[in-house]
């Protein structure tokens, strides 16, 4: 959105809903390879692993307070001992939102009441969490166990977030905006972005508020989530 005036805050609202796609019809390029896939119509690819062929480091989830996530990680950060585990987290989104004309960037939860955190060691990181005073319950708690998420949960993970489970934790695990233009035909592409290549996973995208709406497998379902994209140019149509 070259030459528009963007501040930043960071707000922490209501899941925006997507709409239509705006007025007019448009068509998402690559959307229909199936749910975790790229442009090309092939599976996406799994993330690093060692040289045995396990992923390095698995993630694991759990449920907090809402609004708690920061606190609990940090309580984690104090109490359980450092090589027991890699990341602790709670993801991030950035979007824009437009108030009294001017667009604003707006850093929100991608995923309320959720932390993540990544290890090797099951067993003692679910005992060692029981020292966390502000952890409501562990996910799956009936079976005494917290819950590790699929392969293919922690793909699109990565992908969005740019990087990979057990690599060197990132300060900044948010999922950025991702730039599309229009081509002939009303063809939404994503030309660049978290979304590059993921685009079998997009529902729909709403043009008038710049979001994309984005269905993931997590938690043994399927969940939607909204993410921030920028239009970067756009073809007119040449039909007379």
């Amino acid at each position: 959105m070259a030459g528009q005036n963007i501040h930043s805050t960071k707000l922490h609202g209501e899941i925006p809903e997507a709409g239509a796609l705006g007025f007019r019809r448009y068509d998402i390029l690559g959307r229909g390879c199936g749910a975790v896939c790229g442009a090309d119509g092939e599976a996406m690819p799994e993330g690093p692993k060692q040289e045995d062929g396990r992923m390095h480091m698995n993630y694991f989830v759990l449920q907090v307070a809402p609004r708690e996530e920061e606190k609990t990680e940090t309580h984690i950060r104090k109490l359980l001992p450092a090589g027991l585990y890699g990341q602790c987290f709670h993801p991030t989104r950035m979007i824009r939102k437009k108030f009294h004309g001017k667009w604003v960037e707006v850093h929100e939860r991608l995923l309320p009441g959720y932390v993540f955190i990544t290890t090797d060691d099951a067993a003692e990181l679910y005992t060692q969490l029981k020292k966390v005073p502000l952890l409501t319950r562990l996910l799956g708690m009936e079976t005494d166990s917290f819950v590790r998420l699929s392969e293919r949960e922690e793909r699109w993970l990565d992908r969005l977030l740019g990087q990979s489970a057990g690599c060197a934790s990132s300060d900044k695990n948010e999922v950025g905006l991702s730039q599309i233009d229009i081509q002939e035909g009303n063809v939404i592409r994503i030309v660049s972005g978290p979304l590059k290549n993921l685009e079998g996973m997009i529902r729909k995208i709403n043009l008038h508020r710049m979001i994309a709406e984005v269905e993931v497998p997590f938690m043994n379902g399927e969940t939607v989530i909204h993410l921030g994209v920028e239009m970067v140019g756009k073809i007119e149509d040449t039909d007379d």
